[in-house]
């Protein structure tokens, strides 16, 4: 009777012809392959997911840091007297030879705290800040070689020597910066 259909609820024969013994069918071994198939290339997704991923913040990083491929002049007094109005400079001149924005102008270290900023050209479109720090947001286009000057109107709260930085951000997070120091004195009586 090798020509027989094998009922329901028999076991399926084996590639001898003779029926599996209850529960050794083809299904558990495949089972079992599966889930080992599956934890090797899983184990190999999670490898490879962990190494797209420190690829990306690798490759952030290296974009925050990579080159600004702009020109960064900061132009400010070495001195100057409190309350009496200076202005600060900053010069960025593009040359990656593609349009650009210049996101955000930052003003860190004890500077950032010592002056008053009265007014800005262009004017910003925001401003954030907090002990140490002052960021100026502009979002202003910069053309392919353009150059594009910020004025800030800067007035001193006290005497003494301060010192900090002044960091440039365009829209894709690189960003560079120029150390600044000014010492103020006291008001002049007049």
């Amino acid at each position: 009777m090798p020509n027989e259909i094998p009922t329901v609820g028999s076991p399926a024969p084996n590639s001898s012809g003779e029926p599996h013994r209850s529960g050794s069918g083809p299904v558990v071994p495949m089972i079992i392959g599966a889930v080992i198939f599956a934890t090797g290339c899983g184990g190999g997704l999670v490898a490879g997911w962990f190494a797209g991923v420190a690829n990306q913040i690798t490759g952030s990083i290296s974009g925050a840091f990579g080159p600004f491929d702009a020109d960064l002049q900061v132009d400010a007094p070495n001195t100057a007297t409190v309350r009496e109005p200076f202005e600060i400079e900053v010069t960025i001149t593009d040359t990656s030879g593609s349009s650009r924005t210049i996101s955000t102008i930052d003003f860190n270290g004890d500077i950032a705290d010592a002056v008053s900023i009265t007014a800005v050209s262009p004017a910003q479109s925001g401003l954030s800040s907090s002990p140490g720090w002052a960021e100026y947001n502009f979002y202003e286009p910069l053309d392919a070689y353009a150059t594009q000057t910020f004025v800030f109107t800067v007035s001193a709260n006290q005497p003494g020597t301060f010192t900090g930085s002044i960091d440039v951000y365009m829209e894709d997070f690189q960003s560079d910066s120029r150390p600044i120091t000014i010492s103020v004195s006291a008001e002049s009586e007049d």
